[in-house]
C-alpha cells in the first residue's frame, strides 16, 4: 500500500480493490431445466396424479392436477413419458390396480401415446383424456 496524505495531513493507504461481478459459483438454475404442462380432460370425481418418468434416468415426478391443468416447470433434460390416472389408493400415490377380494376396480388411466423430449429451456404442452 502506498502512504499518501489527504487534506488534513493524515496518512492513509492507496489501493485499488476490484470486485468482480462474476461468481462461478452461482448459475442461474432455471437455465438447465425444462417444461412440460398441459391439459387432462376427465369427468370424474377423483383426483387425478400426473406422472413424469424420466426415461434416461428413471426419475419420477408426480403431482395433483389443478383445475385440469398440471406443469412439471423443473425437469432434468431427457425423454418422459407422461401418465394420469385417479388418485384411489388410500396409502401412497402410486396406482391403484384394483383387487378381488373385495372387489374394487382398478383406476381409470390415460398415458400420452409417445415420449416428450425435454430439454433445457424447452415449454411442452400436451393434451390428454381420461374416458
Amino acid at each position: 500500500c502506498e502512504s499518501i496524505k489527504d487534506l488534513s495531513g493524515n496518512s492513509m493507504c492507496d489501493s485499488t480493490v476490484v470486485i468482480s461481478s462474476q461468481n462461478e459459483n452461482i448459475q442461474d438454475e432455471d437455465m438447465s431445466f425444462g417444461e412440460i404442462n398441459g391439459t387432462i380432460n376427465y369427468t370424474g370425481n377423483k383426483q387425478i396424479i400426473v406422472e413424469a418418468v424420466n426415461l434416461d434416468n428413471d426419475l419420477v415426478y408426480k403431482l395433483f392436477l389443478d383445475n385440469d391443468k398440471f406443469l412439471f416447470d423443473k425437469l432434468t433434460p431427457g425423454n418422459y413419458n407422461i401418465w394420469a390416472f385417479e388418485h384411489l389408493n388410500k396409502v401412497t400415490m402410486n396406482y391403484f390396480s384394483g383387487r378381488l377380494e373385495p372387489l374394487e376396480f382398478a383406476a381409470k388411466y390415460v398415458e400420452y401415446n409417445k415420449s416428450v423430449a425435454v430439454r433445457a429451456n424447452w415449454k411442452n404442452t400436451i393434451n390428454m383424456e381420461i374416458k
